[in-house]
Protein backbone atom coordinates (compact mmCIF):
# COMPACT_ATOMS: atom_id res chain seq x y z
CA UNK A 1 0.00 0.00 0.00
CA UNK A 2 2.84 2.65 0.84
CA UNK A 3 4.90 1.58 -2.44
CA UNK A 4 1.54 2.34 -4.32
CA UNK A 5 1.26 5.84 -2.73
CA UNK A 6 4.91 7.27 -2.83
CA UNK A 7 4.12 5.64 -6.85
CA UNK A 8 1.72 8.43 -7.41
CA UNK A 9 2.58 10.90 -5.35
CA UNK A 10 5.90 10.84 -7.49
CA UNK A 11 4.09 10.90 -10.56
CA UNK A 12 1.96 13.74 -9.43
CA UNK A 13 4.94 16.04 -8.82
CA UNK A 14 6.98 14.46 -11.97
CA UNK A 15 3.73 15.40 -13.99
CA UNK A 16 3.52 19.04 -12.23
CA UNK A 17 7.34 19.61 -12.76
CA UNK A 18 6.56 18.63 -16.30
CA UNK A 19 3.69 20.81 -17.29
CA UNK A 20 5.23 23.89 -15.13
CA UNK A 21 8.42 23.79 -17.38
CA UNK A 22 6.01 23.04 -20.38
CA UNK A 23 7.74 20.21 -21.74
CA UNK A 24 5.64 17.38 -23.75
CA UNK A 25 6.02 13.50 -22.49
CA UNK A 26 8.27 13.33 -25.66
CA UNK A 27 10.24 16.00 -24.68
CA UNK A 28 11.15 15.06 -21.58
CA UNK A 29 11.93 10.99 -22.79
CA UNK A 30 14.35 12.49 -25.57
CA UNK A 31 16.24 15.18 -22.66
CA UNK A 32 16.01 12.00 -19.87
CA UNK A 33 17.40 9.55 -22.53
CA UNK A 34 13.72 7.24 -22.04
CA UNK A 35 10.71 5.95 -23.81
CA UNK A 36 7.61 8.13 -23.87
CA UNK A 37 5.99 4.89 -22.14
CA UNK A 38 8.66 5.43 -19.36
CA UNK A 39 7.68 8.36 -18.73
CA UNK A 40 3.51 7.89 -18.91
CA UNK A 41 4.63 5.21 -16.67
CA UNK A 42 6.61 7.13 -13.86
CA UNK A 43 3.95 9.79 -14.01
CA UNK A 44 0.80 7.50 -13.85
CA UNK A 45 2.42 5.50 -11.08
CA UNK A 46 2.73 2.29 -12.96
CA UNK A 47 6.54 2.25 -12.62
CA UNK A 48 8.44 4.14 -9.76
CA UNK A 49 11.84 5.82 -11.26
CA UNK A 50 15.19 4.80 -10.45
CA UNK A 51 17.66 7.31 -7.74
CA UNK A 52 19.41 8.03 -10.36
CA UNK A 53 16.59 8.86 -13.27
CA UNK A 54 14.92 10.88 -10.15
CA UNK A 55 18.47 12.72 -10.09
CA UNK A 56 18.62 13.43 -13.77
CA UNK A 57 14.67 14.58 -14.19
CA UNK A 58 15.27 17.31 -11.36
CA UNK A 59 18.41 18.63 -13.12
CA UNK A 60 16.01 18.55 -16.23
CA UNK A 61 13.13 20.24 -14.28
CA UNK A 62 14.66 22.36 -12.15
CA UNK A 63 13.03 21.03 -8.97
CA UNK A 64 15.09 19.37 -6.20
CA UNK A 65 14.83 15.77 -5.74
CA UNK A 66 12.41 15.90 -3.06
CA UNK A 67 10.58 18.29 -4.92
CA UNK A 68 9.69 14.74 -7.43
CA UNK A 69 9.05 12.93 -4.72
CA UNK A 70 6.49 14.68 -2.98
CA UNK A 71 8.96 15.46 0.75
CA UNK A 72 9.11 19.49 -0.57
CA UNK A 73 6.14 20.96 1.24
CA UNK A 74 7.11 24.21 -1.11
CA UNK A 75 6.06 22.23 -4.24
CA UNK A 76 2.97 20.31 -4.21
CA UNK A 77 1.02 18.97 -6.91
CA UNK A 78 -2.28 20.48 -8.09
CA UNK A 79 -5.40 18.24 -7.58
CA UNK A 80 -6.67 17.52 -10.79
CA UNK A 81 -9.57 15.30 -12.19
CA UNK A 82 -8.83 12.40 -13.93
CA UNK A 83 -9.97 14.29 -17.13
CA UNK A 84 -7.27 16.96 -17.03
CA UNK A 85 -4.48 14.77 -16.25
CA UNK A 86 -5.06 12.63 -18.82
CA UNK A 87 -5.56 15.63 -21.40
CA UNK A 88 -2.07 17.33 -19.63
CA UNK A 89 -0.46 13.31 -20.02
CA UNK A 90 -1.70 13.56 -23.96
CA UNK A 91 0.37 17.21 -24.96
Amino acid sequence: MYGARMDNIIGQCLLEARITNGMSQSDLAIRAGVSVETISRWENGKRTPRAGDVVLLSRILGKTTDALLGLDQTFQPKKRSTVERLRMVSK
